[in-house]
């Protein structure tokens, strides 16, 4: 009984092992076609290991697959075989294409992080390999079994090599290497040799010895460069459209970012005369528009799908793979098929035509080319614009980030700590970072009036700066402008300087939290600014624990990690834990004792208790009367210290959380540098001048 019962189960594993691989992988395709994009404006944590697991599996359910047909080719090709078999083989063969197209990937992602793009000899090796394989299951399939087949199955395969060859090309064309060449070689200037051939006076005059002569190359060749870098925004866009032409000018200085190269004068002023008179809302937009253009460059197709090459290709596997659908409907003698391999078949050759149809829509509701059409055809255009974008289709439509903040409270996590019920079992299968994100983890809107205080307080304090001096001082201002604005730095200066950047979050992240409730147990209505505060900072201390790498070298969580065990240790010492069942029960709590005797300060400043230098913040910070003051205070310290932070993150992390919903930190520090606050940038002293850096 059991013997049979097993023969029975391989003779159906053996039936539908091809079979059910073939249907995995095509349906890894449409799970990567639909949720490839969503990570671009979804920051969940199960949207992130769908895709994370559909990107790993597709190639090697692809290339297993491709292993197993040929394996099973190679088995049952000789002559003795019955008819059944070879049909069969010829029908598994004829799917063998249509995995090579598979490995192409669809157009909304080819790499699932910036490491990916690097490998693209990898994939260049597994290209050869695979087409090789494919190639000598076709000629088989071509002497033993179905010449017909074959014939109907060598579009696909032409169509197979042009998806994955785009995929390298794209892959190799976003490597670091490739993409810094690409960006210099785009910012040379005129050949000296060639304006000195054109104008052979000069070089003559200039070895006369004539300095002004000798200078006049130089000079032109200036001009010229100049000339080929324009910023305007032409005359006649249509309003709908000038975000969307203002995000396109910017972007080769986002790209120059990327490469770490230091941009000069004429990039440090393009964001100047850009975006001085645009709203807050409308600056974020310009913003997420580049952002998106950057991550369809580096973690998708776009980039090669929307040049006319890309377009002759998708037209060519278009009609690859209707081909071969009309040919298998009309031409193939399907009654030697069993209907299992058939109905496959069908869906195999329908879900390419599909993809290439969806690719093509989206290629053609996408904001490059409406960029396009608008300035091929000006007149056209604008009509092709208004009715394009106004579609649901359109990505003028379409979210482009998250559009929030992650929240992370200190004294939420410890007085709620799940996760110390099982801490052994956790720490033995490494999943306590885990269980911490996915437990504490909350996000906020990025509301209107979040952003406008945030370019506002930049704005502000750009226009202070005079000299190179002022100009350093407010990229390391940490709190600093806040604190001397508000109250003069002697009495707060203390929590801002001469101490590390995690120490000095902690201390505001406690300090707000007191603040907060105390406000809130005396107002039920918190203020706007008490709310900005308060979600400024979770939203830091989140970067401080979960993305400690987007802050500056040398910031470490050991600070963090103490301070929790502090407050764990408070609260079980005075046989709160059980009463305790909110943030604000623990934040009145600790207000009502008294800090000397609670905190004992040890010697030495460094022994000194940070969280008895928060609760010493709070009491300073209520001290000074009015509500309303305190809070712009706050939230002006909480905003300089994102700028900070936004300005000290290397722009590869930056970018790398495109993939994952986007940063605020990320919008921050690239509206720092189009509002012309950055030390990418190559400013001369004379450029300060006298005067007001920030145009008014």
């Amino acid at each position: 009984m059991v013997e049979s019962f097993q023969d029975g189960a391989n003779q159906v594993w053996g039936e539908w092992e091809i079979r059910s691989l073939i249907l995995l992988s095509l349906l890894l395709q449409i799970v990567l076609i639909i949720f490839g994009n969503w990570r671009k404006h979804s920051c969940s944590t199960w949207v992130g290991v769908v895709i994370w697991a559909a990107y790993l599996l597709s190639e090697s359910v692809a290339t297993f697959s491709l292993g197993l047909i040929a394996t099973a080719t190679l088995k049952n090709s000789s002559a003795s075989a019955d008819k059944y078999t070879q049909v069969s083989e010829a029908v598994r063969v004829f799917w063998a294409p249509f995995l090579l197209v598979h490995l192409g990937g669809p157009d909304t992602i080819t790499a699932y992080s910036l490491e990916d793009n690097e490998l693209w000899l990898r994939h260049l090796f597994v290209l050869l390999v695979q087409v090789g394989i494919v190639f000598y299951l076709l000629v088989l399939s071509w002497i033993h079994s179905s010449m017909l087949l074959t014939i109907i199955a060598i579009p696909v395969f032409v169509s197979g090599i042009l998806k994955y060859g785009e995929k390298i090309w794209v892959l190799w064309s976003s490597s670091s290497e490739r993409f810094i060449e690409t960006l210099l070689a785009a910012r040379a200037g005129p050949d000296y040799i060639e304006l000195v051939a054109e104008n052979p006076r000069t070089m003559k005059e200039g070895q006369s010895g004539s300095s002004s002569n000798m200078m006049e190359p130089s000079r032109r060749m200036n001009e010229e460069e100049e000339h080929s870098v324009s910023y305007e925004i032409p005359t006649d866009v249509i309003p709908e459209a000038e975000l969307l032409f203002t995000a396109d000018r910017l972007f080769k200085i986002l790209k120059s970012l990327y490469a770490n190269l230091i941009l000069d004068t004429q990039d440090c002023t393009a964001g100047l005369l850009l975006l001085p008179h645009t709203s807050p809302e409308d600056a974020f937009k310009v913003i997420e528009i580049e952002l998106g253009f950057m991550y369809d460059l580096l973690f998708s197709k776009a980039s090669v799908a929307r040049s006319p090459t890309g377009l002759i290709l998708r037209s060519i596997s278009l009609v690859s793979s209707s081909a071969a659908f009309l040919a298998f409907c009309t031409v193939v003698d399907k009654h030697n098929f069993s209907l299992e391999d058939t109905i496959i078949t069908y869906v195999l050759v329908v879900g390419a035509i599909c993809t290439e149809i969806y690719g093509i829509v989206m290629l053609i509701f996408s904001e490059r080319t409406l960029l396009h059409l608008k300035k091929q055809h000006r007149g056209v255009g604008n009509l092709l614009y208004r009715h394009i974008s106004a579609s649901p289709l359109s990505s003028m439509n379409r979210e482009r980030w998250s559009g929030s903040m992650s929240q992370y409270n200190l004294i939420g996590f410890c007085i709620d700590d799940k996760s110390a019920k099982c801490m052994g079992l956790q720490k033995f299968f490494q999943m306590y970072e885990a269980l911490q994100i996915g437990s504490y983890k909350t996000w906020k809107i990025v509301t209107t009036d979040l952003k406008e205080m945030i370019m506002d307080n930049i704005k502000e304090r750009c226009g202070s700066i005079n000299r190179v001096e002022q100009f350093q001082a407010v990229l390391s201002s940490r709190g600093d402008y806040a604190l001397e604005k508000g109250i003069g730095k002697g009495k707060l200066g203390w929590t801002v300087h001469r101490i590390e950047l995690d120490h000095s979050i902690l201390i505001w992240h406690i300090a707000t939290d007191l603040c907060y409730y105390s406000d809130l147990n005396a107002n039920p209505t918190p203020s706007l600014k008490a709310g900005m505060s308060k979600s400024l900072s979770d939203y830091m201390l989140y970067l401080l624990v979960l993305r400690p790498f987007m802050l500056p070298k040398g910031t470490w969580g050991t600070r963090y990690r103490d301070m929790c065990a502090e407050v764990k240790k408070f609260i079980s010492q005075r046989k709160l834990r059980y009463v305790i069942a909110s943030r604000e029960q623990a934040c009145l709590s600790l207000l009502e004792v008294d800090i000397n005797t609670a905190f004992p300060s040890r010697k030495g400043n460094q022994n000194v208790s940070a969280l008895y230098q928060g609760c010493f913040l709070a009491d300073q910070l209520k001290a000074l009367g009015r509500r309303k003051d305190k809070w712009n205070m706050i939230t002006e310290v909480w905003i300089e210290m994102l700028c900070y932070v936004a300005n000290k993150c290397e722009w590869k992390f930056h970018i790398q959380e495109l993939s994952r919903g986007g940063e605020l930190l990320t919008h921050v520090r690239l509206l720092m540098v189009h509002l012309g606050l950055s030390d990418q940038f190559h400013i001369p002293p004379a450029t300060f001048g006298g005067r007001n850096y920030f145009p008014s």
